[in-house]
C-alpha cells in the first residue's frame, strides 16, 4: 500500500512541476538523474514541449539543456526514452 502511495505522491509533484512550469514560474529544472522526472515518455515530451514553449532549461550533472535547441532536444529525447526502458525491463 505505501508504494502506491508513494507513486500518487510522486505523480502529483510531477503534474505539480508541469502546472508551474507551464505558468512560467519556473525558469531551471534541476535533477541528479533528467530520465527520472517523467514516468513515461508521453510524459517527458509533454513536459519538454511545455519548456520549449515557455524557454525553460533542464540540468543535471552533466550540463544544461535547452528544449529549443535540435541537438540538446535530441539529447533530452533518448534521455526519456532509456528511461521508460529501464522502468519497463
Amino acid at each position: 500500500m505505501s508504494a502506491l502511495l508513494a507513486l500518487a505522491d510522486s505523480r502529483t509533484g510531477f503534474q505539480r512541476l508541469l502546472t508551474e512550469v507551464t505558468l512560467g514560474r519556473v525558469g531551471l529544472i534541476l535533477d541528479l538523474k533528467m530520465g527520472r522526472l517523467a514516468r513515461s515518455c508521453k510524459d517527458w515530451h509533454h513536459l519538454l514541449e511545455v519548456c520549449a514553449l515557455v524557454g525553460a532549461l533542464l540540468a543535471d550533472r552533466d550540463g544544461v539543456y535547452d528544449p529549443r535547441d535540435g541537438n540538446d532536444r535530441f539529447l533530452l529525447e533518448l534521455t526519456g526514452i532509456m528511461s521508460e526502458a529501464e522502468l519497463v525491463s
